[in-house]
């Protein structure tokens, strides 16, 4: 029975001791943001999705090109003059039913974002929904260690 008092008396100040310490290097770890949203274009593509998505960030990377993107897929390899209309009209329409309307909505996603964040150039980096904006940059990795560095200071 004595044993089992001694055990309790010193193991309850131990386990406090060692909730204090995890809870004191959880606090000291480096914050993280809870969205990540990238409106970019075709000649900056996003890079380090996965390892920042990893962290449990809900992570978006818009193209401002994406119209474009999705005309030049309805309309590759179509003849610029076609014997048939229908034959184009049967063609496009069979290649719209490819598309994934998740890109659909991106493209106007993008275009929406940008003007809600008053963005004054792209590639822009937008963090917690408009918390903060940086620019030029496309590596979400980078990106999040900058935001990191800035929200210790």
């Amino acid at each position: 029975m004595k044993t089992v008092q001694k055990m309790t008396r010193t193991g309850l100040p131990m386990a406090l001791l060692l909730l204090a310490a995890s809870t004191a290097s959880a606090a000291g770890d480096a914050p993280l943001p809870h969205t990540m949203t990238l409106i970019t274009y075709n000649g900056r593509p996003a890079t380090n999705i996965d390892a920042v998505r990893e962290l449990g960030i809900s992570i978006q990377s818009l193209n401002l090109d994406g119209l474009d993107n999705i005309a030049t897929f309805l309309l590759r390899d179509i003849p610029l003059d076609p014997e048939s209309e229908e034959e184009v009209v049967a063609l496009v329409q069979s290649r719209v039913k490819d598309l994934d309307p998740n890109d659909l909505a991106s493209v106007f996603r993008a275009q929406l974002y940008a003007r809600r964040w008053d963005l004054k150039r792209v590639p822009a980096l937008v963090i917690n929904k408009g918390e903060a904006v940086l620019y030029g940059i496309t590596d979400f990795e980078h990106a999040l260690e900058i935001w990191q560095a800035r929200e210790e200071q």
